[in-house]
């Protein structure tokens, strides 16, 4: 797409990743994510990553390879517990 051009070829990997490197290094072209507040964009930052790290379509459909549950075990050790129900917002909604 034309907005994946912003970021570095590194970057395009996936739609996680452009997304990912956009909220992190272009809210200037996302208005709504510039009118949070810094709290709001740290959410929105972390529910990003955890998208790119597990993919809960693949967890609905039992193909999860144990490594990927492991991995979405420890980041919700460290993360706020909000950026996980965040996520399986977006996994709903989406």
């Amino acid at each position: 797409s034309e907005f994946a051009k912003l970021c570095p070829p590194s970057e395009r990997r996936s739609p996680e990743t452009v997304l990912s490197y956009a909220v992190n290094e272009l809210q200037m072209y996302l208005p709504s994510l510039a009118s949070l507040p810094p709290e709001g964009s740290n959410y929105v930052a972390s529910t990003v990553r955890m998208l790119g790290q597990f993919s809960f379509p693949q967890f609905l459909q039992a193909e999860n390879n144990p490594h990927s549950v492991w991995m979405l075990q420890s980041v919700m050790k460290v993360e706020d517990p909000v950026i996980f129900k965040m996520f399986l917002l977006t996994q709903v909604c989406v």
